[in-house]
């Protein structure tokens, strides 16, 4: 499983770059490796891939089954539509509104594997904010980080 995802993610991720302009890639596989259990390590590796890319939950529901996909989808930031939320931002519908990031957090909080999982992520955003050039971006992505991970209880 853990090379299956590897696979995909760096697949996935081709070509992306971080905020300072790093192979976002890294990022990737520095969350999955944090994991401590296979399938914490599928889900890191995996944990941007239907935001971000254009893989979606058919894709990992057909290759890594339902749990790594529930995982990943509780971390994925999704868009609203009244009582509907999306992963992937409608074409032919018009979200009413991107889901807030502190709803995000509480609701990626519901899932076991996705709330350890978004704790190595943010861990990795903040041991790199020193890239990121701009103070008044870093400062806001830091309050931003350690709130989520007072409402993950960390």
């Amino acid at each position: 499983m853990i090379n299956k995802a590897i696979t995909l993610a760096v697949r996935a991720h081709d070509g992306q770059v971080d905020l300072a302009g790093h192979s976002y890639i890294l990022h990737v596989l520095r969350v999955g490796a944090a994991g401590q259990t296979e399938i914490e390590q599928a889900v890191g590796f995996l944990h941007d891939t239907v935001e971000d890319t254009t893989v979606g939950p058919e894709e990992l529901v057909r290759v890594f089954g339902i749990e790594v996909t529930q995982a990943v989808l509780s971390l994925t930031r999704g868009w609203k539509n009244g009582q509907f939320l999306y992963y992937k931002k409608p074409e032919y519908t018009v979200p009413t509104e991107r889901e807030s990031y502190h709803e995000f957090i509480a609701r990626c909080g519901e899932n076991q594997v996705a709330r350890h999982v978004k704790i190595y992520d943010i861990a990795d955003n903040l041991s790199r904010m020193g890239n990121i050039k701009d103070h008044a971006k870093r400062e806001l992505l830091e309050a931003r980080y350690f709130k989520a991970l007072q409402i993950l209880g960390r």
